[in-house]
């Protein structure tokens, strides 16, 4: 008994001197194989939603399947095809190009005549090239030629019934011919970003198939090996084109709503510690590391019904007046927030093919206003006690230095009420320079023109007013600013300024959704009274007689200006195009308690009619109409929209 507790610790001093001298290297190594390792754990990019909850831009699971076909039998490759829903000549296209590996070079004949009987399929031999070179002088007897033993990888099995004989008669190991194959052999994508379906038919195949036909030994293959799942998780907008503008995208760079809180929606990474073998493996997890923090949702102000509206309506009118472009802008006049942001061509945020397409007109493009300018600067006026709705001024031209101011139908007498409703380019320059230039700036100014834009949204325009030395602006000048030329704003911007005109202030404007519109902050502009002067006089411009009887809505007042601008031609000629125009118009309803500001624009319609009553009222009354109905509000008036029989043309 003593002797065997004798020699077990012989036997452990013996093994410890072992590992400490003779194989320490060997230990030691495979201590500096292991790697402790941060695992990376990806946060989930948070939703973009609607008002209503209504997925804008969400996650979806899917999966990139790979494939080696040196595993993939041939005759699973129609079965394979099907489970992923492509052509059996698209799947086969992607089999890696046939190469050889080379195993032997320059081997002699009896060598290769040896290789050639094993019969093993994807085994080439093949004389070397140089084998049959000519003698030299000196020694005449001719080379005997030699042959070179290669295999293809994509056909040679790696059974041992294969690899052992080939390994034996070219005297190489079969880890040698097994390493050589596997140094050559690629996998091929087999299908990008499937969807959970497809992904669980390819699995399923995998483990169920069999194959129709016994192989040489009389047995049926069973299951499919070298098929791989890649999971990914893939950004994806459900409504596509309808939100893509505003929403964006975040393919390669980012753009819009994902763009302007992509803080908010990234969240934060997280890992976890591992050890990797040297093959890079991971053999062990050792603590949580640092969790990831998954990125928060963002809720628009948009409403997805109210979008859809607006969307097919400036699309419509695009079409039926041959038009470059169209934007609408929808406000709740009471909490500030964007209902709908519409730009027109839109896009699909999965195949924009570069930034120019994602922009939105309704943001991102600065135009001159038009006649829509004139009841700001008229409401002014009245604030300040220089007119009143009844006060009449002479609309036949009018000079200021060299130019003449006319308009298309002069009058020797009109009130200012008629001035809006006809839209009256003397009468408001009349107006106009009744104003201080300080005090027109001022105004200006504070409804946001030529500032950055309150809403966050990358690219939006400031638009452009004159510096803020207003003394220093000539009377034609300040003229031109009143009819809408010599200043530039979006089309978010211009309804914003509408919205002073519900009660005289103007409440902050959000993309993200409001939870208490009583909480919005609100900057008074007009006084109340003025404000409702205003809202009169805008309704004269639907009613008959006016710029946009076309503005109309059945069972609701409305009220509203338009705005017919001629396009800048711009370079070193300067001057306006003649035949280039933005249709516009800007209206509230109902106009007796405005819940909504509706701006609509189409750039250069060509099909005959350009001007803002024609071409964009339409588009408000239709949009207008069916907001007020989704949100709920009831009609105010007995309002039937009728044929128009006396419409004045604004001026340019």
């Amino acid at each position: 008994m003593l002797a065997l507790f004798f020699l077990a610790f012989v036997g452990v001093i013996v093994r410890a001197a072992y590992l400490q001298g003779i194989d320490s290297q060997r230990y030691v190594k495979l201590g500096e194989d292991r790697q402790v390792v941060n695992i990376p754990e990806h946060a989930q990019r948070g939703r973009i939603l609607d008002r209503n909850g209504v997925e804008l831009a969400t996650n979806r699971v899917v999966f990139n399947i790979w494939g080696d076909f040196y595993y993939i039998p041939v005759q699973a490759r129609g079965s394979l095809a099907a489970a992923l829903g492509i052509p059996l000549q698209e799947l086969e296209a992607k089999i890696p190009v046939t190469r050889d590996v080379p195993l032997r070079r320059g081997v002699e004949d009896k060598l290769a005549r040896q290789v050639a009987a094993l019969g093993i399929p994807g085994v080439s031999v093949r004389r070397t090239a140089d084998s049959s070179a000519s003698s030299t002088v000196t020694d005449p007897v001719p080379a005997a030629p030699t042959f070179d033993i290669g295999v293809d990888s994509n056909v040679l099995s790696k059974k041992k019934e294969d690899i052992y004989p080939l390994a034996a008669t070219l005297e190489l190991s079969a880890k040698v011919v097994e390493d050589r194959i596997s140094s050559i052999r690629a996998t091929s994508l087999l299908a990008r970003g499937v969807d959970i379906t497809v992904s669980e038919r390819v699995k399923e195949l995998c483990r169920t198939w069999v194959a129709p036909t016994l192989d040489a030994k009389g047995r049926r293959s069973q299951g499919i090996r070298g098929i791989y799942q890649e999971r990914i998780e893939k950004r994806v907008y459900p409504e596509d084109t309808l939100f893509a503008q505003v929403v964006g995208f975040v393919a390669g760079a980012k753009a819009g709503v994902e763009q302007a809180f992509d803080q908010t929606l990234s969240g934060r990474d997280g890992w976890r510690e591992g050890i990797r073998d040297g093959s890079g493996h991971l053999v062990e997890e050792r603590g949580p590391g640092r969790p990831k923090q998954d990125g928060q949702d963002v809720v628009l102000s948009l409403d997805r019904r109210i979008q859809h509206l607006a969307f097919e309506e400036v699309g419509r009118a695009m079409r039926e007046h041959k038009a470059n472009f169209g934007s609408a802008v929808v406000l709740d006049v009471q909490s500030g927030e964007i209902l709908a942001l519409v730009s027109a061509p839109s896009f699909s945020p999965a195949q924009i093919a570069n930034l120019e397409e994602g922009r939105d007109h309704a943001l991102t493009e600065a135009f001159e206003p038009g006649s829509t300018i004139k009841p700001i600067v008229v409401a002014q006026a009245m604030e300040k006690k220089l007119v009143a709705p009844y006060t009449t001024f002479s609309t036949m031209s009018y000079r200021i230095g060299s130019t003449t101011i006319t308009d298309s139908h002069p009058a020797p007498k009109m009130t200012v009420s008629q001035i809006i409703q006809k839209s009256s380019n003397v009468g408001v320059t009349k107006i106009a320079l009744k104003l201080d230039p300080v005090d027109m700036w001022a105004l200006f100014d504070q409804l946001g023109f030529g500032r950055k834009p309150t809403v966050p949204f990358p690219g939006a325009s400031w638009g452009t007013l004159r510096p803020n030395k207003p003394l220093r602006w000539r009377p034609i000048e300040q003229a031109s600013m009143s009819f809408g030329y010599g200043l530039s704003v979006s089309l978010l911007q211009l309804a914003r300024a509408y919205t002073v005109f519900a009660d005289g202030t103007m409440p902050s404007m959000s993309l993200l959704r409001v939870k208490d519109p009583q909480t919005v902050d609100r900057t008074p502009v007009l006084g109340a009274k003025v404000a409702a002067e205003m809202r009169k006089m805008l309704r004269l411009v639907t009613a008959e007689g006016g710029t946009a009887p076309h503005a109309q809505v059945r069972g609701y007042s409305v009220g509203g200006k338009t705005g017919t601008a001629r396009k800048y031609r711009g370079g070193e000629s300067g001057g306006y195009r003649d035949k280039k125009h933005r249709s516009l118009f800007v209206g509230l309803a109902p106009i007796e308690a405005p819940r909504i500001v509706v701006a609509v624009l189409v750039d250069e319609p060509s099909a005959g009619h350009y001007y803002g009553g024609d071409v964009a009222a339409p588009v408000f009354a239709r949009v207008a109409a069916g907001t007020l109905q989704a949100l709920g509000v009831a009609p105010d008036a007995n309002v039937v929209p009728h044929f128009v029989t006396d419409m004045v043309l604004e001026d340019e």
